[in-house]
């Protein structure tokens, strides 16, 4: 009885399997794909959930974050992206979570986002608030 499945979309399809294969993911929960530039908006779009994460902190937003949310994709991020974080924590959309955060608070996320407009609501919300980021303006010369 699966009750998820992680969709990883990168170039190093073989490298990934290899080492989800030694993890606690099941073979059945998840799908590895490679794909072109300019169809990962259409894999994103069959997607519930974002999830962008950073082992050390960085002063970043990650484009991943960006697409995601252009998509409508609530995100899961942690407080080592900063950009990220910002973004999620203001606009509402998506929930920052770290190891030592309580487990219980994602749980409720996830099924909330299932249960709820999200995605129509982080659409609303994205455009605004990726347009107006600083991580988005121009750079100054």
């Amino acid at each position: 009885n699966i009750c998820h499945r992680f969709l990883f979309i990168t170039p190093n399809v073989d490298i990934l399997t290899e080492v989800l294969d030694g993890c606690c993911i099941k073979p059945e929960e998840y799908i590895v794909v490679c794909s072109k530039f300019e169809d990962v908006p259409k894999y994103l779009s069959a997607a519930d959930l974002g999830i962008v994460v950073m082992d050390k902190p960085k002063i970043a937003m990650a484009i991943k974050t960006a697409e995601y949310l252009a998509v409508g994709l609530p995100v899961i991020t942690n407080a080592n992206l900063g950009g990220a974080k910002e973004i999620v924590e203001e606009n509402n959309v998506g929930i920052v979570h770290d190891i030592d955060s309580n487990l219980a608070d994602l749980e409720r996320f996830i099924e909330k986002s299932r249960i709820e407009d999200v995605h129509s609501r982080v659409l609303r919300t994205s455009r605004v608030a990726v347009d107006g980021h600083p991580f988005f303006l121009p750079r100054q010369r």
